[in-house]
């Protein structure tokens, strides 16, 4: 397991303190961008995102656990993942194979994860939180292979 994987893990359930000194050790070791492990000090509200305080990445990347990463890698196929040219936004992965995502997403995450970031649930969100699992899954791939 790469040093990125264990920092999010150990992130997750680690207080702020803590977290700035698990990324100010790894980062001369780890590909990991800082701002990914910004996402973990936080709790980003849709207000946030919307005045800019947070990108829509870091926002929507707040809901991606492992179950959704997991349902990513079966409904919109790796393959896809994998080989599409557009690594930031997805638009060659047809809408059909994010659409077979969103209602796995919505059953794992139910509503109170938007309720409590002044959000609410809609087709849209749910396809930008499979675009940022998918974009953790090539991060983890990434780190695999360097």
């Amino acid at each position: 397991m790469g040093a990125e994987l264990i920092a999010v893990r150990f992130l997750e359930n680690s207080t702020s303190e803590q977290n700035l000194q698990l990324a100010e050790l790894l980062m001369p070791f780890t590909t990991f961008a800082l701002t990914t492990l910004n996402l973990r000090f936080e709790m980003f509200t849709r207000k946030d995102y919307m005045s800019g305080k947070c990108d829509e990445n870091e926002y929507y990347s707040q809901f991606v656990n492992e179950k959704v990463i997991d349902v990513i890698k079966r409904s919109v196929t790796y393959k896809y993942i994998v080989q599409a040219r557009d690594k930031k936004d997805f638009f060659d992965v047809s809408a059909q194979q994010w659409d077979f995502a969103t209602g796995a997403i919505l059953c794992l995450l139910g509503k109170e994860p938007f309720k409590e970031r002044g959000d609410y649930v809609t087709h849209n969100g749910l396809i930008c939180i499979a675009k940022a699992a998918a974009r953790r899954i090539l991060a983890e791939r990434e780190v695999k292979f360097s």
